[in-house]
């Protein structure tokens, strides 16, 4: 499957979008807590997509847990699925997705990759998968975003941005 298009080189370099648990039930766990804050990251987020083309993003959702299939907070918030229609979507059982990690393995040894990972939460399942997504690619430029993302607390995500600094992932 060809992921990406050459609407997004940069100097012949492809970029990707992750956008990580952005459901219904975890903004809304977060805005019990700071809602200015969770709507702040789901505004944020929804500018991002605009940057990326459509073939180029990959939305994630979590299914465990409470998170079940067919309930209507399982669903990725209203905003965000609109902005991202058309675009690929994986279900994921864990706090990390090795399909998405195969999916841009597949697609680093045709090109040089800068994957961009924003969503929720900053502390389990976004550090999750750009743990994973180094080791599947170590050569691709890993970004996360803190303006589009959520965290448990302030705490946690200190704590999350230093190790990913540490690991050689990017924190904007």
């Amino acid at each position: 499957m060809k992921l990406l298009r050459n609407s997004q080189r940069k100097n012949d370099i492809k970029r990707l979008l992750i956008i990580i648990d952005m459901q219904k039930e975890l903004i809304a766990l977060k805005s019990e807590s700071d809602p200015d804050e969770a709507n702040s990251v789901v505004e944020s987020i929804k500018k991002k997509i605009k940057e990326f083309d459509k073939d180029n993003i990959i939305a994630c959702r979590e299914t465990k847990g409470d998170y079940c299939q067919g309930n209507p907070e399982w669903e990725i918030e209203d905003g965000i699925s609109k902005a991202i229609y058309g675009a690929r979507i994986i279900d994921k059982g864990n706090d990390f997705s090795y399909e998405l990690a195969k999916i841009i393995e597949e697609e680093v040894s045709q090109t040089k990759l800068e994957i961009e990972i924003v969503g929720a939460l900053l502390d389990r399942c976004i550090i999750s998968n750009a743990f994973l997504l180094r080791l599947m690619v170590p050569d691709a430029k890993i970004r996360v975003d803190l303006n589009c993302c959520l965290a448990t607390d302030i705490v946690c995500q200190d704590e999350a941005v230093r190790v990913m600094e540490r690991c050689g992932i990017d924190v904007l």
